[in-house]
């Protein structure tokens, strides 16, 4: 009987241990205030164009200034473009290197091509500092059919040392 006794107490001690494992609560906190890492869209503007209608084309930047939205409207033959002067600036407070400029999206298409993005890699931008990248959507002259229609995200990757 004594054993017993033994038994459920080890028993209801481990249910306890058991109950306080489960209810234990574990919270974190990053303060980051989200003002030492940011490299961010400031402007964006239509710098030229031919063979599309400039109604439908433009380069806006989000009222966050996180995101950048671009139409090269319809290219009407191959060799139209158009081409942006985007202004990126760091507005943290740590220097960043521009580690690559991706165009994400557009893998299948053969006809639009994405050109000039390639030359800011490596790029160091120091905090404060401005950046106007230049770069142009094309319908690639050697490419002749028709009716591909394209969307794609352009992603700024960047490295920042603390």
């Amino acid at each position: 009987m004594k054993n017993i006794k033994m038994l459920l107490l080890v028993i209801v001690v481990f249910i306890g241990f058991l109950g306080i494992g489960y209810a234990q609560k574990v919270d974190g906190y990053v303060n980051n205030s989200n003002q030492d890492f940011k490299v961010e869209f400031e402007s964006a503007m239509i710098s030229d164009y031919e063979g599309t209608n400039a109604d439908n084309i433009y380069a806006r930047v989000s009222k966050d200034n996180r995101a950048l939205f671009v139409s090269a409207g319809d290219l009407m033959y191959p060799g139209a473009f158009v081409s942006y002067d985007v202004t990126i600036k760091n507005s943290g407070i740590y220097d960043a290197k521009i580690e690559s400029i991706e165009v994400l999206g557009k893998e299948n298409a053969k006809a639009i091509k994405v050109k000039g993005l390639e030359k800011y890699n490596g790029e160091v931008l120091k905090s404060g500092e401005e950046s106007t990248v230049n770069f142009s959507i094309i319908w690639d002259e050697s490419y002749n059919e028709a009716d591909e229609s394209v969307n794609f995200e352009i992603r700024i990757n960047y490295m920042q040392d603390i």
